[in-house]
């Protein structure tokens, strides 16, 4: 209960303790002069009696000494008592009571309203600080007695806090300001990888349409070849009926005519077939350049993107493969397409010969075994071109199953910075709360 009093009733109740001090001191000192008093004058009276000189002594006088007496013509001391002393010493004792408790009074209140100007000055400060966030307010103190350190120690405090919070509204700042960049980062590797899955997407219908193109590919080489056995046949059969007999030399006209039209048709496929190793080509030059933007968006992507980068390095090696396969059998087609051409103006000029003479079924006959020799040539030609359209086909199906494992790896890249991006938005959002709580203060 008296921890909770106010300071300047603390001071009054020391006072009131300390009046009552001294009213004891002064009860002491009486009983103390009182004492003294008596064994002086018991001292005195013993002298007197060993004297003897108090028998001249008139009655009278013994009557009327307030200290000795005479009772039955002895002497006896009466002393005096607390009370007489009291009331003799009373207004000197009064005085100086008085005097010490008026001292001790301004004293006191004058140390009173020192420690409390101080202190409300002190706590003024204090609730302005609280009530108005205001970390600049600074306690006035002079001196160095314990108000003065307890005003140094909270404009101590007021400069920690000052200086931490300055510190923390820079790094909110900061905060702020890199959570706004990491936002619009996100969002730009968002667009980026968007577009990059649309691509890929392209891409892996772009190589669905190369596996099907590669496969009619195929199959036309199988046909080629097959008419090729063909061709191979009938100039077999034709030789032989040179060979035989002159008057088949219109059978064999004939069958050099149709040989021609195969010829023909075969020239015809063979152009077909270089038509389609260009789209081949071109799609895997497309295929080339959109691994390359790949690797490079990958590689932007750090870390994240390693794994698409080395998916992306393979489809653009196997693009690269593709585009030697296509080479390869440009120039195939292209020696095929000479030879069917030069074998058909060859087949021409024997049925021309054949027309005008029997006598030329000898050459006609040479001219059916060149032109075996290159339909054979046209159909290992054709051979090599099935085989390669084969591997072309699983090299294809390799490029689509790399594509398709791309595109998955771009749906996770974009979950994750998905969550980056709202991880950012979350750290944006605190930052820009924190900087509004700081700004409420007065740094």
């Amino acid at each position: 209960m008296f921890a909770s009093l106010p300071l300047r009733y603390k001071f009054w109740a020391v006072n009131a303790v300390a009046f009552a001090v001294t009213l004891v001191l002064v009860a002491l000192a009486i009983i103390w002069e009182t004492q003294g008093r008596n064994a002086a004058l018991a001292e005195q009276a013993a002298q007197l009696i060993s004297s003897q000189h108090w028998q001249s002594v008139p009655s009278s006088f013994w009557d009327s000494d307030p200290v000795l007496g005479k009772l039955d013509g002895s002497q006896v001391i009466k002393g005096q008592g607390y009370w007489q002393v009291f009331a003799e010493r009373a207004p000197a004792y009064a005085l100086a009571v008085f005097a010490l408790m008026l001292l001790v009074l301004v004293a006191s209140q004058l140390l009173i309203s020192f420690i409390l100007s101080h202190l409300l000055h002190l706590q003024r400060s204090m609730l302005t600080a609280q009530q108005q966030g205001d970390l600049t307010v600074r306690a006035r103190f002079s001196g160095n007695d314990e108000v003065a350190q307890m005003a140094q120690a909270f404009n101590s405090m007021q400069s920690s806090y000052q200086h931490v919070l300055s510190m923390a509204q820079q790094v909110a700042q900061t905060i702020d300001h890199e959570a706004k960049q990491l936002r619009s980062s996100m969002q730009d590797n968002g667009r980026a990888l968007a577009q990059q899955q649309g691509e890929t997407n392209q891409a892996a219908t772009a190589v669905e349409e190369m596996s099907a193109t590669v496969l009619q590919v195929a199959e036309h080489a199988a046909n080629t070849r097959d008419q090729s056995s063909e061709a191979d046949r009938l100039a077999g059969h034709g030789a032989h009926v040179v060979k035989t007999a002159g008057n088949a030399i219109q059978t064999l006209a004939d069958g050099v005519e149709k040989t021609a039209h195969v010829l023909q048709r075969m020239v015809d496929d063979s152009r077909q077939i270089g038509g389609m190793l260009g789209v081949i080509h071109g799609i895997a030059e497309q295929t080339n350049l959109l691994a390359l933007n790949a690797a490079i968006e990958a590689a932007r992507a750090g870390e994240s993107g390693r794994g698409f980068a080395v998916v992306a390095d393979e489809v653009r090696a196997l693009a690269q493969r593709v585009q030697q396969s296509t080479d390869e059998i440009s120039s195939t087609l292209a020696a095929l397409e000479k030879a069917s051409e030069e074998a058909q103006n060859f087949m021409g000029q024997s049925r021309e010969q054949a027309e005008q003479c029997v006598q030329q079924a000898g050459q006609a006959g040479a001219a059916l075994d060149a032109i075996t020799q290159a339909v054979a040539q046209m159909r290992d030609n054709n051979t090599q071109i099935a085989s390669a359209a084969q591997e072309q086909s699983q090299v294809a199906g390799e490029i689509s199953r790399n594509i398709v494992r791309i595109r998955d790896v771009t749906e996770q890249t974009v979950v994750s910075n998905r969550s980056a991006q709202q991880i950012g938005t979350e750290l944006g959002d605190d930052s820009a709360k924190l900087t509004q709580a700081l700004a409420k203060l007065k740094l």
